[in-house]
């Protein structure tokens, strides 16, 4: 089930014939989150027994050539710290030479997480602004001027400002996943009806919450015409280990069926998801 939902869950952000990726015999793989462990884990996480990184899962599948760069530090830029190697020279190299380029940006734990976080009492909490790191912006600029068809892949942990990326035409749309309530959902989409789509924490225990405000939010998102994406189904997973006086009522109803099924049937019956 977990498979399954990760496959239908993925959202296109743009495709101009680039993908599938058949035909293409080189490509580069480039960007600080491409063959990184911590940002497929995240900040609320447990610890799988085999990892997968974006880089080795193409390497794997992938039938052509590949070369990869970095490209760039996560958040140091190079060019004010003499000490440390400039990496965008290989990157821009590395697009020249391939037929397309899958260029992975965006945010890691070092970068994100909550206020007071013991492990990144320095960058957890709120931030500055919404952008890109200069090191990432200058390294996409750079990648884009090769004149390569690039497929951009924003991985975050957190809301990033993507607008320069979506003027570029490299991402047509953009959405933003909201933890407030309907009321706050309501004024931003009213204020910026650029937005596409909304990821929402829905799930049956939380559908008449007042602190989460599910149905509210849900109900918001619709009114304004945007799709919702759906998080937390099973709420951290509390709702597949149910205190047996709750599961049992489940397992009556339907012995065959888990008790987690309940919660995804619940928010894939929802009307317009993504």
């Amino acid at each position: 089930i977990n498979r399954r939902m990760a496959e239908e869950s993925v959202v296109l952000l743009k495709n101009n014939g680039i993908l599938p990726l058949k035909g293409i015999q080189k490509l580069a793989v480039i960007g600080p989150n491409a063959d990184q462990v911590p940002v497929l884990l995240g900040t609320y996480n447990g610890y799988p027994s085999r990892y997968s990184t974006f880089l080795r899962g193409l390497q794997d599948n992938f039938e052509g050539e590949i070369r990869y760069s970095k490209g760039c530090h996560h958040y140091i830029d190079s060019r004010k710290n003499p000490w440390m190697e400039d990496l965008t020279r290989e990157a821009v190299l590395a697009a020249k030479w391939a037929d397309a380029v899958v260029l992975f940006m965006g945010l890691d734990p070092s970068m994100e997480g909550e206020e007071g976080d013991a492990f990144n009492g320095a960058n957890a909490g709120d931030k500055a602004d919404l952008q890109l790191p200069d090191s990432q912006k200058r390294l996409w600029k750079a990648v884009l001027a090769a004149g390569k068809p690039v497929i951009f892949v924003n991985v975050s942990g957190s809301a990033v400002d993507l607008h320069e990326q979506k003027e570029k035409g490299l991402i047509k749309h953009l959405g933003f996943s909201m933890h407030d309530s309907a009321e706050a959902l309501d004024k931003v989409l009213t204020e910026h009806p650029e937005v596409e789509f909304v990821p929402l924490q829905i799930n049956y225990a939380d559908w008449d919450s007042d602190s989460v405000q599910s149905r509210l939010c849900y109900e918001t998102a619709r009114k304004h015409g945007k799709p919702v994406v759906i998080m937390e189904p099973v709420k951290g997973g509390s709702l597949a280990n149910l205190p047996e006086s709750a599961a049992h009522f489940f397992k009556e109803a339907e012995p065959d069926m888990s008790v987690a099924s309940w919660a995804l049937r619940f928010a894939a019956s929802l009307d317009g998801l993504i």
